[in-house]
């Protein structure tokens, strides 16, 4: 067995945290005026580097060609459609299933299962020419209107980039690279600076949030349609400075005896199961006046479907499902 490094592991709890945040505001608290500047801070990294790092921990998969572990993440793309279907209906009694579509949580799990595939067809490639060719095709994708939620398509070529670059790189050297204290300084600065412009220019920075679903072609860009390639251009090297500051100011370690990092360990069962408690939640509180604190109130509730999410008691169930062992094993 490898050794967990703690540090992908704290970076990934962080990163689920925010994932789950920013679900419970944009679905529960929309139209408050902190909305759109958390939207957009949230939403310029959190899926890129979530992305990231599960390219940087799918080399196993990818090189030995483990399809078994593969096509899990196929089988977890329908379970979680499904329960999110029964959740919705039970949260909103509204009712919606789209067998090869989708547009909300699960591209993700669908996402995972191309990526891996798509690595596999490309690895003896020089990598240099993958990732620049893959980050065209994104730049270039949003010109097609016709590129939408069906087979994940858009977000799949929008957020491969991220997933290859992880691949292409070494966990441990990645680390440890980024452990530099003056490299911390800067990307703290680096960070603050963008939270500050986040809220200052909130409403100018929250016409490109179709942008930052990966979802999207550039129709949403008006005028500046021609300028689309352009401006996912630059959006990537946004990300790639934030994501980096990000990466360099995750702890080594956090909590004791490493619980932090244990938590990091059940990202998928907080990812698939996180939304469930959202309907849950709007199923109870639909006809509640608006809460006096909305911030707080939307923040100790990310951290209550967080907390659990990442029970123990759901690892076995996870741990199964992720982990198949086939007859000849």
């Amino acid at each position: 067995m490898e050794k967990r490094i703690e540090k992908w592991d704290i970076l990934k709890f962080g990163l689920i945290f925010l994932v789950v945040f920013g679900h419970v505001i944009d679905t529960i608290f929309q139209g408050y005026p902190w909305h759109q500047s958390l939207m957009v801070i949230i939403y310029s990294f959190h899926m890129p580097v979530f992305i990231f790092v599960s390219g940087l921990f799918s080399k196993k998969n990818i090189n030995q060609k483990r399809y078994n572990k593969i096509i899990v993440f196929l089988f977890m793309f329908f379970i979680l459609k499904a329960l999110l279907a029964i959740g919705r209906l039970i949260g909103t009694g509204e009712m919606g299933f789209y067998v090869l579509s989708e547009q909300g949580l699960p591209w993700y799990m669908f996402a995972m299962f191309a990526f891996q595939m798509i690595t596999i067809a490309v690895r003896k490639f020089s990598p240099k020419y993958i990732f620049i060719l893959a980050v065209i095709l994104a730049c270039f994708a949003g010109y097609d209107t016709k590129l939408d939620d069906t087979l994940c398509i858009m977000r799949i070529l929008v957020f491969y980039p991220f997933f290859y670059l992880g691949y292409s790189l070494d966990p441990n050297r990645l680390a440890k690279a980024t452990s530099d204290k003056k490299l911390k300084v800067i990307s703290a600065v680096v960070l603050i600076g963008f939270i500050i412009l986040a809220f200052a220019a909130r409403e100018s920075l929250y016409y490109f949030r179709p942008l930052l679903s990966g979802r999207n072609p550039y129709l949403f860009l008006d005028k500046n349609f021609g300028f689309g390639a352009l401006i996912r251009l630059a959006y990537y090297a946004i990300v790639f400075i934030i994501g980096s500051a990000v990466i360099c100011l995750t702890p080594d370690r956090l909590g004791k005896k490493g619980f932090i990092a244990k938590l990091g360990s059940r990202t998928m069962q907080i990812y698939s199961l996180h939304f469930m408690f959202i309907y849950l939640y709007l199923g109870i509180a639909k006809d509640d006046a608006p809460p006096a604190h909305p911030f707080l109130i939307a923040l100790l509730l990310s951290v209550a479907i967080t907390a659990i999410c990442s029970l123990k008691i759901w690892t076995p169930i996870f741990d199964k499902l992720m982990n198949p062992k086939l007859k000849s094993e």
